[in-house]
């Protein structure tokens, strides 16, 4: 449902950037959407793994760019992780 439709849309934003297939990044989602927040909290180990995120903040509001999600909106930053 939403988590893997966010994982998809996210998948794109990689590729957007420019990011290569085995790049880690940090993954800021900024929602205060309650269901966005509940399914990123059951499926976060998931999203993680999907993503290769090494560190994932969900924070009110947020800076970023702006998704919708099955009618969910939220604004995503990443980047690449760094290699330290």
């Amino acid at each position: 449902g939403l988590v893997r439709e966010l994982v998809s849309r996210l998948q794109s934003k990689r590729r957007e950037a420019e990011l290569d297939v085995t790049d880690r990044i940090v993954l800021v989602l900024g929602t205060n959407d309650d269901a966005v927040k509940e399914a990123i909290t059951a499926f976060g180990d998931w999203l993680r793994q999907e993503l290769l995120v090494t560190a994932l903040d969900v924070v009110a509001d947020g800076d970023g760019d702006e998704l919708e999600v099955e009618g969910h909106v939220l604004k995503v930053q990443l980047k690449k992780a760094s290699d330290t």
